[in-house]
């Protein structure tokens, strides 16, 4: 069993997902991450201001384009316009979105992004009343944040929830509204936010006293892995470099991959030719990027990725021997790829977002994975873990609560719904129930059918 000791500052905890508009999505949907009702067994972590619990883990099932990835990409596009807007967005360029395309109206509607987080830390507010929590919403067409809204939720002797900032964006011109309790230079922010970009990533680009703790939140606490390709060899070997707990890492491969003993590190020369092409990706590419980075440093950087070796110890007759990277099976790579930064996630107390799970893991190794986020030992700071499966046998392992599972399916006319599981009467076998057609999100196989004998 993997115990996580270390400490950190603050647990990061996101209470509710919601997004309008967004592809397959397009009405209002909301993925909630409080529990429904106390339980005395499952890791929840309460959050007093709201009178709730947060539960770690999210799963969310449902047929092949169904809308899952579609509601995990709109999680990563929140995080990016929070993280981004502001510093690589240049004045005229559009706001990447990708509305509804499937009826007559909607590609001219705005797309909504809503969430409830909270910041457990130190600030005065924390110690003494609980940590806050806060309501962000969003809405943007092509060309402008249309709007935008910051509220905070904290308590003393009872609940008061007040409004940080409102932001308004219309024909170009952006009028931010500000709360009594928003400190700083609120106005210098508003000043130099342009349509295209969130004030709350202006604020934070600015130092902005009370809003860079929010910013950092989505910047540097909340990760999305989208992917289903394992990392390069060199930014595996970076990861593994830079990951503060070696032993953990070495604990979970030995665990999950027989005959892996441990991790071999190295960096070898590049030669003339190399450093060339890196230099001239570096050049291409702070060409292209908005804020112009120092093409020097980045090539340095691509050079100092491109370097690193890993290469993972087997058991032999001989003794440990390495093996190159490049020649481990491509489920041994995706299982690196997801569980360092896994556990940076379960050190840190943050969040972290993936898409098909079952694609990277065997059955058994994705419960091992998943109950790495639902165990105290492992998950001491809150860690969430949002995910996206076909794999079945998980609801049946009894390891996932009934307020752990959402259900997405699509109708006739394209759109999608998420549906949670609670809303459903079932008394705990949730895989029958899933494989029989009741809880939909599955294909309708009575249709699949092909006749290869009837003549054209």
């Amino acid at each position: 069993m993997l115990e996580i000791d270390a400490l950190v500052e603050e647990m990061l905890m996101l209470l509710r997902f919601g997004v309008a508009n967004h592809r397959s999505i397009r009405d209002y949907q909301e993925m909630l991450l409080t529990a429904s009702r106390p339980r005395g067994e499952g890791l929840t972590t309460p959050v007093e201001v709201v009178d709730t619990s947060v539960v770690p883990v999210a799963a969310l099932y449902g047929a092949n384009a169904s809308g899952k990835s579609n509601l995990l990409d709109a999680m990563d596009d929140l995080r990016l316009m929070v993280a981004l807007s502001h510093t690589r967005r240049n004045a005229t360029d559009p706001i990447r979105r990708f509305p509804f395309r499937l009826d007559a109206g909607s590609w001219q509607r705005p797309t909504r992004f809503e969430c409830s987080f909270t910041t457990e830390g130190s600030s005065r507010d924390s110690a003494s009343h609980g940590a806050p929590t806060y309501d962000l919403e969003v809405e943007f067409t092509d060309s402008e944040v249309r709007h935008e809204r910051l509220r905070r939720s904290i308590r003393s002797e009872r609940r008061s929830t007040h409004t940080l900032y409102s932001r308004e964006t219309r024909d170009g011109r952006v009028k931010v509204d500000f709360g009594v309790r928003l400190q700083g230079e609120n106005q210098v922010t508003a000043n130099v936010t342009r349509p295209n970009s969130l004030f709350l990533s202006a604020a934070a680009q600015n130092n902005h006293p009370q809003l860079t703790e929010v910013h950092k939140w989505f910047s540097q606490d909340w990760r999305c892995m989208l992917s289903e390709d394992p990392v390069s060899e060199g930014m595996a070997a970076k990861l593994v470099t830079d990951h503060r707990h070696r032993d953990w890492l070495d604990t979970l491969l030995k665990q999950a991959e027989k005959g892996i003993v441990g991790i071999e590190l190295d960096e070898e020369e590049l030669d003339e030719r190399t450093l060339n092409m890196t230099r001239d990706i570096a050049a291409l590419v702070s060409d292209h990027i908005h804020g112009d980075p120092d093409p020097h440093l980045l090539a340095d950087e691509l050079a100092d990725t491109s370097r690193r070796r890993l290469r993972l110890l087997h058991e032999s007759a001989g003794g440990p021997r390495p093996l190159d990277y490049a020649s481990e099976s491509r489920g041994t790579r995706l299982f690196l790829t997801l569980v360092l930064p896994a556990l940076e996630a379960l050190a840190s107390g943050s969040l972290l977002v993936i898409d098909e799970l079952d694609s990277s893991l065997h059955p058994r190794l994705a419960q091992a994975f998943v109950s790495l986020f639902m165990r105290a030992e492992s998950n001491p700071h809150g860690s969430q873990l949002i995910f996206s499966t076909h794999d079945v046998a998980l609801l049946g392992s009894k390891l996932l609560a009934q307020d752990e599972i959402w259900i997405m399916d699509k109708n006739t006319e394209g759109v999608s719904s998420l549906t949670p599981l609670t809303d459903f009467r079932l008394h705990g076998d949730f895989e029958r129930a899933y494989r029989n057609g009741r809880l939909g999100g599955s294909p309708d196989l009575h249709s699949f059918f092909l006749d290869l004998t009837a003549q054209p």
